[in-house]
């Protein structure tokens, strides 16, 4: 066998048809998160892009960063918020990294479980008066006007 004769057949089986390409390319327009890991998402987003460049469809670290950011949520605004204020190219394991971190903290958020108002009330209310040992009451050191600490809020 030639080369001649390999060049022929690396041409006419490894050469994607165009369908197929296009099938790539859409399939990556059309990804979102959805209820995945940003991992998961990412990787699939990464070895799409990766199969089309073994195809010969190169993808940019600009395209392959505005397929990433299209599939996301708004919980996630302020990494694409950041990525899209650089001036230069950011890479995408860096994206990965700074998602990550960005999924984390929306786990956290999600999983704290808001206090009751009436919980939050009498956690507040000072104890004005104090028992004292001969059992009178007295006026504790809180309810006095030059303590007083102005309230903050809820936490």
């Amino acid at each position: 066998m030639t080369s001649h004769d390999l060049w022929t057949l690396r041409h006419t089986y490894a050469k994607a048809s165009c369908n197929h390409l296009k099938q790539l390319k859409e399939c990556l327009h059309t990804t979102s998160k959805g209820t995945q890991s940003i991992t998961t998402y990412m990787h699939f987003l990464k070895q799409t892009a990766d199969l089309l460049a073994s195809l010969g469809s190169l993808v940019s670290v600009e395209d392959i960063t505005d397929h990433v950011f299209r599939g996301l949520d708004d919980g996630y605004r302020p990494v694409i918020d950041g990525v899209n204020a650089r001036d230069i190219i950011i890479l995408f394991y860096d994206i990965l990294e700074n998602l990550l971190i960005q999924e984390l903290s929306l786990v956290v958020a999600q999983q704290k479980v808001p206090t009751p108002l009436t919980t939050l009330s009498a956690q507040a209310r000072p104890n004005h008066y104090d028992k004292t040992r001969s059992g009178q009451f007295s006026i504790s050191s809180t309810s006095r006007p030059g303590n007083r600490k102005p309230f903050l809020g809820c936490s």
